[in-house]
């Protein structure tokens, strides 16, 4: 009897490589329609304003797309407090990895002056 993969078997990796090749197939339709636009409107602001024709003939505007990258901030959290906890890192840089923060060492004075 022939055995099937089913979606809930196949670990996180390749699921995030699936989700991340249709990002990047999604990204080449819109990229074209908005490399299109952009072209449109250059051509039509030549068109508007007359001082602007022969820069609009001559301007090149490459679109170029970033795709969002999702970050699952619990597991960042859940990996920085187990490197800590271990002594594999340091409170500074479990913080930095975890990021938001701009500060790192005021933020654990600030934390060490509160329960103090």
């Amino acid at each position: 009897m022939p055995k099937y993969l089913t979606w809930s078997q196949v670990p996180d990796t390749v699921k995030f490589e699936s989700t991340h090749l249709n990002v990047e197939k999604l990204n080449e339709m819109v990229g074209e329609f908005m490399q299109r636009r952009v072209n449109f409107l250059v051509s039509a602001l030549g068109s508007v304003n007359s001082t602007l024709e022969e820069a609009s003939e001559t301007m090149d505007v490459d679109v170029q797309m970033q795709p969002y990258k999702l970050e699952d901030i619990k597991n960042k959290i859940d990996i920085a407090i187990k490197a800590k906890d271990e002594e594999i890192w340091s409170q500074q840089r479990a913080i930095t990895f975890v990021g938001n923060v701009d500060a790192v060492l005021d933020d654990i004075l600030l934390f060490y002056n509160y329960i103090i």
